[in-house]
């Protein structure tokens, strides 16, 4: 289903009231991914496809995938990698948004800033509530391209998906990109002084407090919105024993075993593709995936040595090809 087509039929609006009302229709013409909040309205016409992240996080969650595709609730594991890279973004530099309340739960700004953003005291009478703007500035894109599963991942560990990939494919929504600002400030709406506080644990890289201005700061890793991309992923295996340094060949690539510690139950390897591309393994628990990615194709490959119970000298061999496919909406 095309994200970027959802997002363009809902409707955005800042009055509590209305917003219910849009959640109730959105769920109730089955799409995706509908939010409601002023930046996602805001991302629907400067970023297309891009949703918001709220609370705002220090943590790049480039590679890992959506548990609900209809939510922005990214899994704790990374189980996809690629090649990344950041660079200006070119549609906007900053986001701004007036705010009126205070930072208790429920609110505006504990929705969107959760524990990263609060405030000392605000103008003579020391109150505990903001009323004025606060921008995320000098605002990047992470990128991450050809994207493949991560083979020796925690994603990779699991029996359940190896089972599920056996009888056919499965379609993760992963998060290949990202909206991330590194500088905030805040300008109350009557000129009054503001004690902003940040949690420096929550917004990440090295904050520097700007002697001009008192109220911005800069260093920051403040990711604010994130772009959702399907991924079908597909799998192939061959398992045989095989003896010291036979090569066990699956695809393009061949796994062979140069050591193994009978009393560790470690292994030393390697993983072998045509183009040149190698990759060696030292101490690998036997039980554990060891991985190598091949990003320009989209595939990985896994591979494990135990030694034989039956037959001495032998080792079971088991080699994986996974093949991410990214879908085009």
């Amino acid at each position: 289903m095309n994200i970027a087509k959802n997002l363009s039929r809902c409707i955005h609006t800042q009055r509590a009231p209305f917003a219910a009302f849009v959640l109730f229709t959105c769920a109730t013409l089955g799409m995706t991914y509908c939010a409601t909040t002023p930046i996602d309205a805001f991302l629907k016409k400067q970023a297309p496809g891009y949703r918001s992240l709220t609370p705002v996080s220090a943590r790049d969650l480039r590679g890992t995938h959506l548990v609900d595709p209809k939510k922005m609730d990214p899994a704790t594991n990374r189980c996809f990698r690629g090649e990344l890279d950041e660079q200006a973004y070119a549609s906007f530099s900053e986001y701004r948004q007036d705010y009126s309340g205070g930072f208790e739960a429920g609110g505006e700004l504990a929705r969107d800033f959760g524990p990263a953003l609060g405030l000392g005291s605000i103008g003579v009478g020391g109150g505990r509530t903001f009323n004025g703007t606060i921008v995320l500035g000098d605002v990047e894109e992470y990128r991450m391209h050809n994207v493949y599963f991560d083979a020796s991942g925690v994603c990779a560990q699991t029996d359940d998906l190896l089972a599920e990939l056996r009888t056919g494919e499965k379609t993760f929504t992963v998060l290949t990109r990202a909206l991330k600002a590194g500088r905030i400030s805040a300008t109350s709406a009557d000129g009054s002084h503001l004690n902003l506080q940040l949690a420096v644990t929550e917004f990440g890289g090295k904050l520097e407090r700007s002697a001009q201005d008192a109220q911005t700061w800069s260093g920051a890793h403040i990711f604010f919105a994130a772009l959702p991309q399907m991924v079908r992923v597909t799998l192939q295996e061959t398992k045989q024993e095989v003896g010291m340094r036979q090569e066990l060949r699956l695809g393009r690539c061949s796994a062979s075993l140069q050591a193994y510690s009978v009393v560790k139950k470690t292994w030393n390897g390697s993983i072998n593709c045509e183009g040149g591309e190698n990759f060696s393994f030292r101490d690998q628990p036997d039980r554990e995936w060891a991985g190598a990615g091949l990003p320009q194709g989209g595939t990985s490959y896994g591979v494990k040595f135990r030694a034989s119970d039956a037959r001495p000298g032998l080792f079971a061999a088991h080699l994986i090809q996974w093949t991410a496919h990214e879908v085009e909406d």
